[in-house]
């Protein structure tokens, strides 16, 4: 059971890190949106 809870602990910190990521890089670029790095963490 406390390999299942690390499992999803870790899973859940690389959904945010690819969320924040796309985040970082809509915020450079000149036309905003969802791109698949957003999408791909928020559904993780």
């Amino acid at each position: 059971m406390t390999f299942l809870y690390n499992l999803i602990l870790v899973l859940h910190f690389v959904g945010l890190a690819s969320l924040l990521g796309g985040v970082i890089v809509q915020a450079k670029s000149p036309e905003k949106g969802v791109n698949p790095a957003m999408l791909h963490g928020a559904l993780t």
